[in-house]
């Protein structure tokens, strides 16, 4: 696997071990996984997955953030189900206002790593976190207790109503198709302050970060603003009779 020299250490030694992985694979003839990707990992792979024979991407459901790279040899069909995926559903008092980060933290706690957890959904008075299937039945023994709120944890399948995302929408104009345009009008920054996340590397588009300020976008794009949030960019256009851009954003809840 080709590495560009640009890369940092911590990038390099991610790549070498996902080459490591592959090759693994292709060796022995065995499917082979890698924990939970962040954002910033799977921008580095996604431009390269296209070239990796058997490789797909897999969070616990289609919309995941997070996620597992599974390769696959050649005898096995490359399925959703053979990741080693688990979702645990949690319920708690509906009165009780428990966050991802609550969620996060009591994991944490408890000794289990970030890499091992994939995305955390929450609705009112449930939630389901979904992790490495080898700690599933570990987490659900010892996960009784978020902060000072009774919790109740077990291996299942979570309800479509959390799996749909939810979003808020805002419409307004911006002066062209611009990445930096936009990312000024999601964030509610100045132009400025949106070059500045853009070439800090906080901003990925479709999965990828993106340090071009003058990528043009279209409508559907997925943009992530480390910080801001992440949003869909539903509608771009048509043009105003000052000649701006009408535009229609979802952001993810």
């Amino acid at each position: 696997m080709h590495q560009d020299p640009s890369l940092s250490r911590e990038d390099k030694l991610f790549l070498s071990r996902i080459a490591d992985a592959e090759r693994i694979c292709s060796d022995r003839g065995i499917p082979k996984f890698t924990a939970f990707l962040d954002e910033h990992q799977l921008s580095l792979l996604l431009p390269m997955l296209s070239r990796m024979p058997g490789a797909q991407l897999f969070g616990g459901y289609e919309d995941a953030e997070r996620r597992v790279l599974g390769f696959f040899p050649d005898w096995m069909e490359p399925a959703p189900e053979e990741f080693p995926i688990s979702a645990i559903n949690l319920s708690w008092r509906k009165s009780a206002t428990l966050s991802h980060r609550d969620i996060l933290g009591a994991l944490m706690s408890r000794k289990i790593t970030r890499e091992s957890v994939g995305d955390i959904l929450i609705a009112e008075g449930e939630g389901s976190v979904f992790v490495l299937s080898h700690l599933a039945e570990q987490i659900c023994r010892e996960l009784d207790q978020i902060g000072r709120e009774g919790v109740h944890a077990e291996v299942g399948t979570p309800k479509l109503s959390l799996l749909e995302p939810k979003f808020e929408e805002r419409s307004g104009v911006i002066a062209s198709e611009r990445l930096d345009c936009a990312v000024a009008f999601l964030c509610s920054k100045s132009r400025s302050g949106a070059v500045s996340l853009i070439e800090g590397g906080l901003v990925s588009v479709n999965s990828v970060v993106v340090c071009d300020c003058d990528v043009r976008l279209k409508a559907g794009d997925k943009i992530s603003v480390r910080g801001c949030g992440k949003f869909i960019l539903d509608i771009l256009g048509p043009q105003t009779k000052k000649g701006r851009l009408s535009i229609r954003i979802k952001k993810y809840i």
